[in-house]
């Protein structure tokens, strides 16, 4: 192919290796200016494709931007032409030499004024036709740019705000201070003016107020300023309490972010506190030697205190159920918040009894303390248990004579106790299936052995199913309880005639029955129709 064209081998390797080496760059800067405002812009210039930067004589390029915002001003080291959209600027003239060579870095300066009214964004400057005059003659266009650009930002006064917006105060700190930022922008003088408001807080008694205090910053200035105010160490038992600070009629055109701050005081006025019964409901078993009552002390701790505490009945009686407690002093010393203990005696008798209560009351208080949950009821759980009764139930042949059913007492042995068990009729019938029977079943103190009673069973003759009676329990005495699930027991007598087999309809019954059915229906119908 080389040889039908006749093209030099030598100057097709050189035109391959030219076409390897890099692009020169233009490279332009950015600048951030405000409408009104002038900025810089420099212009760099990079020679990688020469290799020398003195093959560099000239440099042309055109330089692309919004004309309706931006204003170029060239400096007078360079040629300059207006083109739409932009100027075309000449850094010496593109010929060969003896004209200087132009090295690489900043080619020159450009300054570009910001039109007035020119909306916030940012204006991109391109970059474009750039034409290299080479030192051995002729001109070269390359295409190698990094473009620049200016950002343009209205200014703005800024933000006015508290910060932080919530501030805590011991009352017994002096003053307290609050804070306001300038934030999002510094131009111009601007200002506040901060007043004080009541929360639970009240001026005069509680903080100085603050009125019409006006707060500024000059042309530039950022940063923070302090408000301070006095406050009240009053001597008064009391919650926390707030007020507040607010900003308002700001100027400069500022705007006002977080326009109030709280600030909360916090008492340092401490309570002598509360006296409570905790727990307010005891229990105790009568065998137990004694029951504490205890008593607490919250919300403060302040200078000593004391309260009187004393017993009254209620079904249980001093003497002989407790020992009663009569104005018993119960002390506190000052910072004291320890729970205190009220001890009372509990008699055991041998009294089989409902459970018992009697109440234990918090009164007298002394030191500026205040009374919580004055009463504790104790309740004395009776031990005397006579326990419970349950009876069994069983099943019988008729054929048996009689039959045995066991009572059982269980839950508790105090004291002698009976129940009276008493037949009742089911299926079976009394005086023909068995012999009624009403009887008195006792227990000593402390038994709990099991007990019996018998019933006749009579055998008749007929063939009858199972039948049943029951016997039930009543008449309880010493205490004890009848069980509600086992109370009463349920005798079955089980027959010893077998009733006879009733026969199981086959399928030529069915038959026969619908054929009888059949022939009445047809003799119903000749009826009717020889009458009509």
């Amino acid at each position: 192919m080389f040889a039908k064209f006749k093209i030099p081998l030598l100057f097709i390797i050189t035109l391959f290796h030219a076409s390897l080496q890099a692009a020169p760059d233009i490279v332009l800067t950015t600048a951030t200016g405000a409408p009104g405002s002038s900025v810089n812009i420099d212009v760099n210039f990079t020679n990688t494709v020469l290799g020398n930067p003195n093959d560099v004589v000239g440099l042309q390029f055109d330089l692309l931007f919004d004309t309706t915002k931006l204003t170029a001003t060239i400096p007078a080291n360079v040629t300059s032409a207006s083109i739409v959209g932009g100027v075309r600027l000449i850094v010496q003239p593109v010929l060969a030499q003896p004209i200087p060579p132009i090295p690489t870095g900043k080619v020159t300066t450009i300054s570009f004024t910001i039109n007035g009214g020119a909306a916030d964004g940012i204006e991109v400057l391109t970059v474009s036709s750039i034409v290299l005059g080479n030192a051995n003659g002729g001109n070269i266009v390359i295409d190698g740019t990094t473009n620049g650009s200016i950002t343009i930002a209205t200014p703005a006064p800024g933000t006015i705000s508290f910060n932080p917006i919530a501030v805590s105060t011991n009352e017994s700190v002096a003053t307290t201070t609050v804070s306001l930022e300038r934030t999002g922008g510094t131009t111009g003088a601007v200002s506040v003016t901060v007043n004080t408001a009541n929360g639970t807080a009240v001026a005069g008694g509680d903080y100085t107020a603050i009125a019409n205090q006006v707060v500024s910053w000059t042309d530039g200035e950022s940063g923070a300023k302090s408000v301070t105010t006095n406050i009240v160490n009053d001597n008064v038992i009391e919650a926390d309490e707030i007020f507040t600070f607010t900003a308002s009629n700001v100027t400069g055109g500022a705007a006002i972010g977080a326009a109030t701050a709280t600030v909360t005081i916090v008492n340092d006025d401490v309570a002598p506190g509360s006296i409570s019964f905790n727990p307010v409901l005891l229990n105790v078993t009568e065998g137990t030697a004694t029951i504490t009552a205890t008593l607490e002390r919250t919300g403060g701790s302040d200078g000593a205190v004391s309260v009187t505490v004393n017993s009254s009945d209620g079904t249980a009686s001093a003497g002989t159920d407790y020992t009663a407690i009569v104005n018993q002093v119960i002390n506190w010393a000052d910072g004291d918040s320890a729970a205190k203990k009220v001890v009372v005696s509990i008699t055991d008798d041998a009294a089989v009894e409902s459970n018992e209560i009697f109440t234990l009351t918090v009164g007298t208080a002394t030191g500026g303390v205040t009374l919580g949950l004055v009463s504790a009821i104790i309740a004395i759980v009776d031990n005397d248990n006579p326990g419970i009764i349950t009876i069994q139930s069983i099943d019988v042949n008729e054929t048996a004579g009689t039959v045995i059913v066991t009572l059982t007492r269980t839950g508790g042995s105090n004291g002698a106790v009976s129940v009276e068990a008493f037949t009742s009729d089911g299926s079976a019938i009394a005086g023909l299936d068995y012999t009624a029977l009403t009887q008195t079943v006792s227990w000593a103190d402390g038994d709990i052995a099991n007990k019996t009673i018998t019933i006749t069973i009579l055998d008749d003759t007929l063939a009858e199913f199972k039948e049943n009676f029951n016997i039930g329990l009543r008449n309880a005495t010493g205490g004890v309880a009848v069980s509600a699930a086992n109370g009463v027991a349920n005798i079955g007598i089980n027959s010893n005639e077998i009733p006879p087999s009733q026969p199981v309809p086959t399928l030529s019954f069915w038959f026969m029955l619908l054929m009888a059915f059949f022939i009445m229906f047809s003799v119903m119908l000749h009826t009717r129709k020889y009458q009509s």
